[in-house]
């Protein structure tokens, strides 16, 4: 029941300005006086409003915080190491490969044929999660499911085999198999 609707006995002092902002004495409907009673809850209010906003702000999206690393990815990568199976490429044929990010675009060279495809990060899972999605090589049309870490100028990549799960850690010794990458910034 409203105390403005029409009939309704209010208490003198309930409908006063004091009353309304709560930082007089008033008198409720029931006829007791009150003291400040609505600040507490508007405190907790404001406090409940407060922690919403935090909680929302430290939801990244994957949009957002990937598009920081996104752009930290930029460029020519040259690789240092490659291991399958927990079996490590030869040096020589590991640096033949080379990574290069545009955009969200990715190519990588040297191996049999060019693979290229789409990047999708995401920061906010830990370990940090990508999405490669191949459109040229290999494995076109699917999907890769991997975990980076990009630390500097090393990045370092964990990829799935296409079709599998996600890696959970940087170690290709379970037999799944995951490649990891470790390339360095090419220099310019």
């Amino acid at each position: 029941m409203t105390p403005w609707a029409p009939g309704n006995k209010i208490a003198p002092g309930a409908g006063t300005r004091e009353a309304a902002r709560g930082t007089g004495e008033g008198v409720d409907p029931r006829g007791t006086r009150r003291a400040n009673r609505g600040r507490p809850i508007m405190k907790l209010h404001g406090l409940l409003v407060l922690a919403a906003g935090l909680l929302a702000a430290a939801d990244v999206p994957k949009g957002g915080a990937g598009k920081d690393d996104l752009k930290r990815l930029q460029g020519t990568w040259s690789t240092v190491s490659v291991e399958r199976g927990g079996v490590a490429a030869p040096e020589e044929e590991a640096r033949k490969i080379k990574l290069t990010v545009r955009g969200n675009q990715y190519t990588l060279t040297g191996e049999e044929e060019p693979i290229e495809g789409t990047l999708e990060l995401n920061p906010a899972r830990r370990p940090k999660e990508l999405d490669a999605v191949r459109n040229k090589g290999p494995d076109a049309g699917k999907t890769i499911k991997g975990i980076y870490e990009l630390k500097g100028d090393t990045l370092r990549v964990c990829l799935g085999a296409p079709g599998k799960s996600r890696p959970t850690g940087f170690d290709t010794g379970r037999g799944g198999g995951e490649m990891l990458y470790v390339h360095k910034r090419a220099k310019r």
